[in-house]
């Protein structure tokens, strides 16, 4: 998971797993490393879940150097960095495996005419274009909200 914030989309994660996986989750705020784990705590997920504080590129070429693999990722975290993340997180998906990209529609702003030029809305443009054309997946990209990606590697 790349994008804690509060811990909830962990915990979500985490009450889904059957038997003895776990949820590595990334986030560069480390003031809020107190609310995740008693957040994660009370729900009782505390052994399901691992909290990584920091740079999420940096702990995900930490996991491309420890030789991890993943059956599923969950981006919510930096919009600019998208594409970054998506890149960096390939390597380490299984064939297979399904990576939830959230917000991709941003409330509609990477359709609005003319297009945003915020910087938020352009890394999802760019995100979006970049996965629309990887011929290593499928995509599906549900209108739900902000915009729900489901990408899975071939």
């Amino acid at each position: 998971e790349i994008g804690c914030f509060t811990g909830y989309s962990t915990i979500c994660l985490a009450e889904g797993i059957i038997g003895e996986g776990y949820v590595d989750s990334l986030e560069i705020n480390d003031e809020l490393e107190s609310l995740i784990r008693q957040g994660w705590e009370k729900a009782g997920i505390s052994n399901k879940a691992r909290l990584h504080i920091g740079d999420a590129i940096e702990s995900i070429n930490n996991f491309v150097k420890e030789k991890r693999t993943f059956d599923m990722i969950y981006i919510d975290a930096n919009k600019r960095e998208y594409l970054a993340y998506y890149k960096a997180v390939m390597p380490l998906l299984k064939s297979g495996g399904v990576i939830i990209a959230d917000d991709t529609m941003l409330g509609g702003k990477v359709y609005d005419t003319p297009l945003s030029t915020d910087k938020q809305t352009r890394g999802l443009l760019e995100f979006n274009d970049y996965v629309i054309n990887d011929p290593g997946v499928e995509l599906v990209m549900l209108p739900l909200r902000d915009g729900l990606s489901i990408i899975r590697k071939k």
